[in-house]
């Protein structure tokens, strides 16, 4: 693949490195600007980072990831210069290595609170076996891969849940527990509980990434309006 493929507008994870070579330990949301095959150089919307520009500085690597057609893809580049055009602050970054796919690629994860019904079982049932009240809750993340629950009581590795999450639209998935941090809040313990999707249809999975990134692009435009003001 070519990077004259990559579509405008094409949704971007990064991974940033600082001057020793160390990942920084966050991903970055961007998105493909167009590219210049005479300088070798792209165009990106620079990263926002709690509000503000991160400050990539010039030379920093960066590996970027992007999918097409279902398929993910990465890159090499190092960060040249951040610009601004207008009230959008663009990122230009120069490609050092070959775009190679991807066979599997964790989702990127959103801090957010979305209102969630669930309930838990020890076993793994069928959907018309599922049965009981559901309790309430909020996320604390979310992503194409799964959720990460407030709760107030410990659920045990291995538990199943079934949930409804509260978007535009209510989407219901089932899930397993992969860890639960104990964690103080206003004087009282709560669990903040990663689930990963087990069931999930297709497209609600598509409407969550959709939903991430559509939010991130408004995050990211507000940050942009906060610096420029």
């Amino acid at each position: 693949m070519k990077y004259r493929e990559i579509s405008l507008g094409t949704k971007l994870e990064l991974e940033l490195f600082n001057e020793e070579g160390k990942k920084i330990p966050a991903v970055f949301v961007s998105q493909f600007c167009g590219f210049n095959e005479e300088q070798n150089n792209m165009e990106i919307y620079a990263p926002i980072f709690q509000g503000n520009i991160y400050p990539v500085t010039p030379k920093m690597q960066i590996n970027v990831f992007f999918s097409k057609e279902k398929e993910t893809f990465s890159f090499k580049a190092e960060a040249i210069e951040r610009v601004y055009q207008g009230n959008i602050a663009i990122l230009y970054i120069k490609p050092v290595g070959p775009i190679e796919k991807v066979e599997r690629r964790s989702f990127f994860r959103m801090d957010c609170e979305l209102e969630v019904q669930y309930r838990t079982f020890k076993l793994l049932l069928p959907d018309n076996e599922m049965h009981g009240e559901f309790l309430y809750s909020k996320t604390r993340n979310i992503s194409g891969g799964g959720i990460c629950l407030v709760t107030e009581d410990k659920l045990e590795t291995g538990t199943f849940v079934e949930a409804i999450l509260k978007m535009k639209q209510r989407l219901r998935f089932v899930g397993v527990v992969v860890r639960t941090i104990e964690v103080k809040s206003k004087g009282k313990i709560i669990y903040e509980t990663g689930i990963e999707f087990v069931r999930i249809e297709n497209r609600d999975r598509e409407n969550i990434v959709s939903y991430v990134f559509k939010t991130q692009r408004e995050r990211l435009k507000k940050g942009w309006m906060k610096n420029v003001q």
